[in-house]
Formats: C-alpha cells, structure tokens, sequence
C-alpha cells in the first residue's frame, strides 16, 4: 500500500478513537464504514498495522508534546491528533520517508480539518525528522520502555511482581501475537467432535494440555469465524487463563450461581456448560448495551431460554436485590488490562498509578458484594486480567480481614503462585496465555 494510503487510514482511525474513546479495533470498523468492502489483503494490512501503532501510541503522543511549542498535544482535535499520530509514527518508527509522509499527513489534515492547519501540520513533521527518541529519557522513560514500547508506570508494575531475569521476555511477550484459543460448548457438541470439523473445514487445532475443553488454534487455512461450526455456536473464543475461571469454581449442575460482571459473556456461558445446563445463573452488568451484546451470544450458543437471567444494575447493589442466596459467585471485575496488551496493544497506555488505586476501590467493592451474595459455605471466585499487586493479592488480603472468608487452593497445572498464598497468576511468557490472576474464597 502507498504511505499516502496508509496515512489516509490510520488518521481517520485514530481520529474515530480519540473523539469516541473506543478501542482501536472498535474504531477501525466506525471509521472504514464497511471493511468488508475493502479488499480483504488491504484490510488485513490496515488492521496489523493499526496494532503495531498502537503499541507506541503513548510514545508518539509523548514525541508530539515534546515537539509543540505552544500549547500541548491534549489541546489539538482528534483529527488533528490522528494525523499527526500517524505522522509520527510513519517517520520514527516505521522508517516512512519524511517528505512522503509529510505530504501525506498535509493533505489529509486539510481534508478532516482545514486548509488552516496544513502550516501547523508541515511544521510539526519537520520537527519529527530530526527528532531524537532517546530525548523521552527525560520524561522517565527507560531503555526498556522505548525498545518494546511501554510506559514508565507499566514497568514499574512489572518489576513488582516479576524477577529481573524475566521482564524482558515477559515485555518482549506482551509485545507478540497472542495464542488463540477456542472453548467447545460441550452443551451442543463434545471435544473429539469439534476438532473433526474444524479441521475439515480448514482449521488445525490441538487440545490443550490443561483445560479439557479448550483448543488451541494452530493454522487457520480460512478465518474460524467463517467456519460452519463457529457459526452453530459449537466454540467461542476465549483466552486459556479466562477459561480456566469457571473449572476453578467447578459449579454443579443444579446449583444458583451469580455472575457479578458477566458481559461479554464468556464465563457465564461457560459455567452453564459445565453444569450441563441444568441450574440457574444469573448475569449481571451495569451496560445495557453489553447486556444486548450478550444476549445475542447467549441465541448464538443455544442457550435454553430462562437458564440464565440477565439484570442490567450496578453489581454492588445484587446483595440487596435477591431473594435467595448463591451457592457460587464469580467477580471478574473492571481492572487496568495490563495482562491483554496483546489483543488490545493500547491498553498499555491506560496503566496509570491514579487509575490503578481507582480500580482497586472498585474491586474491593465488588468483591464485597460477591462474598455478601454466596450462602455460607458458598464459593467465589476473583479474577482479573491484570497483575498489579493493588488489584489482585491487596484486594484479596482486605476481604480477608474484613470477612469471615477463607483463601481455598487454585488447583491448575499451569501458572505460579501468587502473592498471597493459594492464589494463581499467569503470563504470557511462561504460559502462552494473558497476564492473569485467579483467586478461590470460601464463605465460613
């Protein structure tokens, strides 16, 4: 594709993403209308592309506000953000001729902005092709930061939880593509069953050593999602620490069990799975329109209707709210994603200190009326997708001395221990799945 193609693309991407503050990929469908009308190779190219910028978004916005001189890169508009993002990265990271580039980032900001800016914009790129990376060194940023892409904060948490020997494989890992997975839904199909279809209809995978209804996807001669038996809702894809969640709660057919934060649905439908669809659960999100999502997944997976109960409501307020007490409880709760940099690269930028302790208070919260819903001898299960220790084992240790819980053994064959003892975390490097952390407490 031509530089001025790409430029073109990605501005309009990211100026989508910083006027909605959706994701990178939500955003690269809002802005390309219908990507399905673009040649699919092109597309494919437009989509990594967009995931390798996103690991070094906070770099090139760092690079944008050390080179404005008046004002700051957070004052500018998101189409002008998006350009010159673009423009930065093209220049100093994938090594895009400067006066291509430039011309490029011009004409684009006078189609999304106006004919005003094209001064500002051919200023600012002169700048960046004489721009020197290692300047960001004053900024805090460390030789680690600026080779694999991450911000001073987001080491720091790393270099809390891990030995030194292994943050650079660990960084090294967030930085590849993730290993992708498929939970069957043994409601409707058996492991061996799935395997033979998928691999008659393209799609190679092998049995995961660990969790008995997972497979690992190992060549996809076409998409899965084209796939007939994606489409029968035989799989869902799922991470494996993700999918480990519920065999760690190992709920029972028969039993009531509550969901604290359930959409996008994965672990619940998962937990009826292992139930063998008998039982009740009940789903619970604060977003109507993930709740909506959900109930498509729910149709598409063949879920029995009135087995499991959706309830759009602050979760913190379920204890209140029911009318019998669970057998078991999961809390999955909102949390900083340091662990899913590899599906959501921009993620990584989000990793602040002041958001890591407002996460924190939240979980707490949420872990509170977890414990508050389950019977006494009942379960819950706390799980996050990340691993700073305020999130994970801190949360952990305060409903223990709060509540009249007891921490139970997270009995997998993959993963370490934990912070606290009995807890289970994961990582990329060393287990070939996301950062995680699963914790199993019992109410006394």
């Amino acid at each position: 594709m031509k530089a001025s193609e790409i430029v073109s693309m990605l501005a309009r991407i990211l100026a989508e993403h910083y006027r909605s503050g959706v994701s990178l990929k939500e955003s690269f469908y809002r802005a390309l209308d219908d990507p399905f009308s673009i040649p699919s190779h092109k597309a494919r190219a437009i989509h990594r592309r967009l995931m390798e910028l996103g690991k070094r978004l906070g770099l090139c916005e760092e690079i944008l506000d050390d080179v404005i001189q008046s004002g700051s890169f957070e004052d500018l508009g998101p189409e002008l953000k998006g350009v010159l993002v673009t423009a930065a990265d093209e220049m100093l990271f994938e090594g895009t001729s400067p006066a291509l580039v430039t011309d490029a980032a011009t004409r684009i900001a006078k189609e999304l902005v106006n004919d005003k800016v094209a001064d500002f914009v051919h200023a600012i790129c002169f700048d960046l092709e004489e721009y020197d990376v290692d300047r960001l060194k004053r900024r805090g940023y460390d030789d680690l930061c600026l080779q694999y892409y991450f911000p001073p904060d987001f080491v720091d948490y790393v270099r809390r939880v891990l030995p030194e020997d292994e943050i650079e494989d660990f960084l090294r890992a967030c930085n590849e593509p993730a290993v992708k997975y498929v939970r069957v839904n043994t409601l409707l199909a058996d492991v061996d069953e799935v395997r033979e279809r998928l691999a008659e209809e393209g799609v190679l995978t092998e049995p995961d050593e660990h969790i008995s209804d997972l497979l690992r996807v190992v060549e996809e001669e076409v998409p899965i999602v084209r796939t007939e038996t994606w489409k029968e809702g035989l799989v869902f894809t799922q991470d494996k620490a993700s999918a480990a969640v519920a065999h760690v709660l190992d709920p029972q057919p028969g039993e009531f069990v509550v969901d604290l934060c359930a959409a996008p649905g994965g672990k619940t439908l998962h937990v009826l799975c292992l139930m063998e669809g008998e039982g009740e659960i009940l789903a619970v999100d604060k977003s109507d329109w993930r709740l909506d999502a959900m109930r498509e997944k729910l149709a598409w997976q063949h879920v029995p209707d009135g087995v499991v109960k959706l309830r759009c409501t602050d979760a913190r307020e379920i204890p209140e709210e029911l009318d019998e007490e669970a057998d078991r409880a999961i809390v999955d709760p909102p949390c900083s994603g340091m662990g899913s940099v590899q599906k959501r690269p921009e993620t990584r930028w989000n990793v602040t200190k002041k958001r890591v302790r407002r996460y924190a208070k939240l979980q707490s919260e949420l872990l509170e009326a977890a414990v508050k819903t389950v019977r006494p001898g009942g379960i819950v299960v706390y799980s996050t997708c990340t691993l700073t220790i305020n999130e994970n084992e801190n949360v952990i240790r305060r409903a223990v001395r709060r509540y009249d819980i007891t921490i139970e053994e997270v009995n997998l064959q993959f993963g370490r221990r934990g912070l606290v003892p009995r807890t289970r975390r994961f990582y990329p490097h060393t287990d070939r799945c996301q950062g995680f952390f699963i914790a199993k407490l019992r109410k006394n």
